[in-house]
């Protein structure tokens, strides 16, 4: 198996990811080597909610695969397509190997090699691990290693009484002082490109730069290809029914369900969701 990073500061593109057989061959000689084979961390004290969906997603994007159709927000013959089941079906046999992690300590006291987490756990990754962190992109599936972008944001309410107000409110949140300061506090990347150049964690030279790179190469609002990074979650009214849907299907399989099983119900209950809300056009 070929190194994908140097000693130092990990992978320097991401086409140098792990395949999904590397992958699975690094997690089977670590895990001949320790004495309780949980050798990976893959945040499972988080339990069930978007963390699943966030986490586990690229997995079904790299496949070839997606949560939905974007044009029609449906899910049958998507979700539960032969890209997603294969995508989900590597992610089970990883589980086998995956440390419960109730402590939440898994990685930082050396009880597993690797972890699958995101920018936030940077901090305490690296005041722990320092020079001996090294940060990967995920597992290639065959269309490129994937990462999720967008986060949570600022809005107004079209029912708000003081509507200017809030606006110029929001205006001064996402100025580029702020959103720097907030960044700065929380560890995540930056959603202005001047405030992401200039970030010392992100920006050239920083320990995430390789990060603010993939996030950099969006997928946009086409297709999902193999010449783009960044994928967003689907944007959807009905996105709250599709992530319930997701993560329960997700971590019904890294229990040991069955992957096309799992998947189908999940697509079912979104499909019956945009039905029962006229395919969620705000015209009827």
């Amino acid at each position: 198996m070929r190194p994908a990073w140097s000693t130092r500061t990990g992978w320097t593109r991401a086409d140098e990811g792990w395949t999904a057989a590397q992958f699975t061959r690094a997690l089977a000689e670590l895990a001949a080597h320790d004495p309780d084979h949980r050798v990976l961390d893959l945040k499972r004290n988080y339990g069930s909610g978007e963390w699943l969906t966030y986490g586990f997603s690229p997995l079904v994007w790299s496949a070839g695969g997606d949560l939905v159709d974007r044009g029609t927000g449906k899910a049958a013959g998507v979700l539960d397509g032969p890209a997603s089941v294969r995508a989900l079906t590597e992610l089970g046999r990883w589980g086998r190997v995956v440390d419960p992690n109730t402590d939440d300590h898994a990685f930082t006291t050396g009880r597993v090699a690797l972890s699958w987490v995101g920018h936030w756990a940077y901090p305490e990754y690296a005041a722990a691990l320092k020079s001996d962190l090294v940060i990967l992109p995920l597992p290639d599936l065959g269309l490129g290693t994937k990462t999720g972008e967008g986060s949570w944001t600022w809005s107004v309410g079209a029912a708000s009484a003081h509507r200017a107000a809030a606006a110029e409110f929001v205006n001064y949140l996402l100025s580029a002082a702020q959103v720097r300061r907030m960044t700065d506090a929380n560890g995540a990347a930056p959603g202005r490109p001047d405030v992401l150049a200039s970030s010392t964690l992100y920006g050239p030279g920083g320990a995430l730069e390789r990060l603010g790179r993939q996030l950099a190469d969006s997928c946009g609002a086409g297709a999902i290809t193999r010449a783009c990074n960044a994928v967003s979650r689907p944007l959807t009214p009905g996105y709250p029914t599709i992530t319930a849907s997701v993560s329960a299907a997700f971590a019904a399989i890294l229990n040991g369900a069955d992957p096309q099983r799992s998947l189908t119900a999940a697509a079912r209950s979104i499909d019956a969701d945009v039905a029962a809300n006229h395919g969620y056009d705000l015209n009827k």
